[in-house]
């Protein structure tokens, strides 16, 4: 079934293609500055002459125009009798049209003026406005807040991290938002409500093929981040809050929010239980399944590269087959392997009598926001429902602690700040590669600021490395002294 429906896309595709580039070579044609004549006689310079139309005539402007002098008051003769007279009015005629019309003009305005006195200054609560945050007062347009829930129950810290500007900003308009999330806000505010769900962190990470993406089989690069989508949704719908949710039918949305194709798949289920618009979340740039669903033009694929290759966008003839093919084979992959599993598993876990098939929820949302950015990327079109909105996180950099204050102002030869994000955790590293990371900071006379996940540091640490669980990233990276940034080269980062 899969199949036929991506042929059919494949030649529908092709029609419209040919569709449009008929209609532009109509509008091509319309645009040379020849118009069709009519089928009537033509009046020409003469009064009562006519002569017949040619074939094809350019209009131009110029003869649109009556051919007549700005100072020139043409006015219609009483006496129908008397048209060879001529019709240029004299001096005296001139001076009192002119003072008719300033008569004429003065009365108007003073009309106007009087109107204007009369009608009332609009008052503030009849003006249009945008929802705002309901406030009591006299002039003030009260509007009903949505309701919106936030389905963000995976223990990615930097997803939801950077997710979460927008929603706090939709609590300050006065809207009431649900987060179901493993890192609270503690929110203060009364129209932000937590659910809170376990941190799988550990439990996910133990899932991954292998943490050395370079040692990564081909298979596991394609199926294996599939899988482990698959694996975390089965632990993540045997929650008990998510099943909670589910099954609570006094709840009531008006907007749902999901990060519906980054392995969570099975959560826009959410959007049709509560009968609410679904708004997606990437944390990335877009992908060929991203494309597929969002509309996005899959053409793409023959001159932006995918990441799993070292192509760029100067790619060869056997290139750009090599990846317009696999670009192919992991949309046609995604739908025959991977939605299928994620809607076994929503109909296991969270069943309804009339929930749709998963891929045809994919394919209803009503809205895309990419955490990315084009600069960063290669150029490729995108439809109008997707927005890129990278760097909303960005705050004023914040002060460093007295203790890393010192220690940076003390770093004469420079600081290297190393750090692999808030995903991947350091002490996973394997041994000979921690090795040689510890060998090459210990050779160099620079400081070294070193993101470690555990208490204790690693066996061997060199007396120049400085760990801990978390640093202050942009206040570091804004120091005079920091001369370096080790960083696996995530999109925050390099913002």
């Amino acid at each position: 079934m899969q199949i036929c429906y991506l042929l059919g896309t494949i030649a529908l595709l092709l029609l419209t293609n040919q569709f449009v580039l008929a209609e532009v070579g109509k509008t091509a044609s319309s645009k040379d500055g020849v118009v069709e004549p009519k089928s009537g006689p033509q009046v020409s310079e003469g009064v009562g002459a006519t002569e017949k139309p040619s074939s094809k005539q350019k209009v131009e402007p110029s003869n649109l125009k009556p051919n007549l002098k700005p100072s020139e008051n043409i006015r219609p003769s009483s006496d129908s009798g008397d048209t060879g007279k001529s019709t240029k009015p004299t001096k005296q005629a001139t001076a009192s049209n002119t003072k008719e019309n300033e008569a004429a003009q003065q009365i108007k305005t003073t009309e106007t003026a009087e109107k204007t006195k009369k009608i009332p200054t609009p008052a503030v609560n009849n003006i249009k406005a945008q929802p705002e945050v309901t406030v009591e007062g006299p002039n003030v347009r009260t509007i009903k807040p949505s309701r919106i829930l936030v389905m963000l129950p995976m223990s990615f810290y930097s997803h939801t991290q950077n997710y979460m500007p927008i929603f706090k900003e939709l609590a300050k308009r006065g809207h009431h938002l649900t987060v179901v999330s493993p890192y609270p806000q503690n929110m203060s505010t009364s129209n932000w409500e937590e659910i809170a769900v376990p941190n799988t962190l550990d439990k996910l990470m133990a899932l991954v093929p292998d943490p050395d993406f370079s040692k990564q089989s081909f298979v596991d690069k394609i199926f294996g981040f599939m899988m482990l989508g698959v694996r975390a949704m089965n632990m993540t719908l045997q929650m008990k809050p998510v099943a909670d949710l589910w099954n609570d039918d006094a709840r009531e949305f008006d907007l749902v929010f999901v990060e519906a194709q980054f392995i969570q798949e099975p959560l826009v289920a959410f959007g049709h239980k509560f009968k609410a618009p679904v708004i997606a979340l990437f944390p990335g740039f877009i992908t060929p399944e991203v494309a597929y669903y969002t509309g996005n033009p899959l053409m793409t694929m023959t001159y932006v590269p995918n990441m799993f290759f070292p192509f760029s966008n100067s790619m060869s003839f056997l290139e750009r087959g090599m990846n317009s093919a696999f670009n192919l084979f992991r949309i046609i992959s995604y739908n025959l392997w991977t939605i299928p599993r994620m809607d076994e598993l929503i109909r296991q876990y969270l069943p309804s009598k009339d929930l749709p098939y998963v891929g045809d929820m994919l394919f209803n949302i009503s809205f895309t926001f990419m955490d990315s950015h084009h600069v960063l990327s290669y150029p490729y079109p995108r439809v109008n429902n997707i927005r890129e909105f990278l760097g909303v996180n960005t705050k004023p950099t914040s002060k460093l602690s007295q203790e890393l204050q010192e220690y940076m102002d003390g770093g004469d030869d420079g600081v290297l700040f190393f750090t692999l994000g808030s995903h991947f955790q350091t002490s996973t590293l394997r041994p000979h590669i921690l090795e040689a990371l510890l060998g090459a900071f210990s050779r160099i006379p620079n400081k070294v600021l070193m993101k470690w996940d555990k208490e204790e540091p690693p066996a061997g640490l060199p007396p120049n490395v400085k760990t801990q669980k978390w640093f202050p990233q942009s206040a570091i990276l804004a120091h005079k002294n920091c001369i370096g940034f080790v960083t696996h080269t995530g999109v925050h980062g390099l913002v």
